[in-house]
């Protein structure tokens, strides 16, 4: 049964306790104290009592689990802390949060993911009245970067911070996107939601634009925001003759000049940035599906008994398909098929905003065109189907052959995207 969690603000007689976990060496591996501060417990003391005493730039609280101690969860305002404001470039008026689990018999059971939403939705949200909030765990720490990802949060940029350990992987979530995340299964009015509807749902949201008008005018020029917001380049969507595109805010009076005319198309819109100092990715394909066909091949899920496998699979796919397709076997979850005891293709699925959950999957070279790759897709969505999710499914548009699989299970095309990276900017 899973534990009741509560929140209480920190105080002087928590200290003592508050030196046993800071010093636990599953937690001074990643949050531990600042270079150069003192970890013994006059040292703690001394760092923690002036907040406890009245210094409103921190506020800490003791997290509870079945009214029990069990960690230390705390939210600040970005733009008191000048020199990490400084040091990551958000805006100052965003919140951010640490957190960890002292009790190392509760750490890997999943609680991080419920105590991060419920604090920020009970506590952290409405006391500052932020939109916006970041966190920042070490590049190496894949545990906590799975776990805030499972919260919402998603990668904004990697940042060295005066003082940390270790360049941090630093990450967002928007308060409205939390405000989904009770809902992520999508049951609404009875019946769950539909792919297009959950589409429609994640577009805007990373977009930043009012629910309804994601395709509002033929063509729409936002400035980043959403999902967007950091993103150093241009990312339009295309959807039945219509396209809406966004700009960073500083980059749009010098670069909107440059976008075609009548004739808006995937295919002109790639053209017109063919320039030095431009970088495109698309058109890709954007499906999703509502149900999916049935498997050519059997698959089951992967365990770390089959790392050598998946190395192997590694291997013949080359690193820059495995960047894009492939997965931390024996830490994500993912499935496989084999083909006489070789594993042939691997897929797995990403958790994204509004009940969507985005597909990946790679397939060995010499084993393409035969359905493992199309099994392995089929096993994944109906893994993300059962568990409430809407599959999405995305790929180049030059990448015929895969498109044809994705539709023959059931996806359907919803958009067309182009990100165009300005180099330099």
């Amino acid at each position: 049964m899973s534990p009741e969690i509560g929140f209480r603000p920190l105080a002087e007689p928590d200290l003592p306790r508050l030196h046993g976990w800071l010093n636990s060496e599953h937690v001074a591996e990643w949050y531990g104290t600042d270079e150069g501060d003192d970890s013994s417990e006059q040292g703690i003391r001394e760092k923690y009592l002036p907040y406890i005493d009245g210094d409103p730039r921190t506020a800490h609280y003791v997290i509870l689990l079945d009214g029990r101690p069990a960690g230390m969860i705390q939210w600040y305002r970005v733009g008191d802390y000048p020199e990490y404001c400084q040091a990551v470039t958000v805006d100052p008026g965003s919140i951010a949060i640490d957190v960890f689990l002292g009790d190392p018999r509760q750490v890997h059971l999943g609680f991080g993911p419920r105590v991060i939403r419920r604090f920020l939705r009970e506590i952290a949200f409405p006391d500052s009245g932020a939109s916006l909030c970041h966190i920042g765990p070490a590049i190496t720490n894949e545990a906590a970067k799975r776990a805030y990802a499972k919260v919402g949060f998603r990668f904004l940029k990697t940042v060295e911070v005066p003082g940390e350990r270790y360049p941090e992987h630093l990450m967002q979530l928007l308060r409205s996107e939390l405000a989904e995340s009770d809902d992520d299964a999508g049951w609404v009015g009875g019946g769950r939601r539909a792919a297009s509807e959950r589409a429609e749902c994640y577009w805007t949201r990373e977009f930043g634009c009012p629910v309804g008008e994601l395709f509002g005018k033929p063509q729409q020029i936002l400035t980043h925001g959403g999902g967007l917001s950091g993103y150093r380049g241009i990312f339009a969507l295309f959807r039945e003759g219509r396209v809406t595109v966004s700009f960073p805010a500083d980059l749009l009076d010098s670069l909107r000049g440059r976008l075609p005319g009548d004739q808006f198309s995937p295919e002109t819109f790639v053209r017109a940035f063919a320039l030095p100092g431009f970088e495109s990715i698309g058109p890709a394909y954007v499906g999703y599906a509502d149900e999916v066909g049935a498997p050519g091949h059997a698959g089951r899920v992967l365990s770390g008994d089959d790392r050598a496998a998946a190395a192997e699979l590694r291997a013949a796919c080359g690193e820059a398909e495995w960047d894009h397709g492939g997965s931390r076997v024996g830490e994500d979850h993912c499935v496989g098929v084999f083909s006489r005891g070789r594993l042939v293709s691997l897929a797995g699925y990403v958790r994204w905003p509004c009940g969507i959950a985005h597909l990946y999957v790679v397939t060995h070279p010499g084993y393409r065109g035969k359905g493992f790759g199309a099994s392995a897709v089929a096993l994944t969505a109906t893994e993300a189907l059962a568990a409430g999710l809407t599959p999405q499914f995305r790929t180049l548009e030059a990448n015929a052959p895969a498109i044809r699989i994705a539709e023959s299970l059931g996806f359907a095309h919803f958009a067309s995207s182009v990100a165009v990276r300005v180099l330099g900017a």
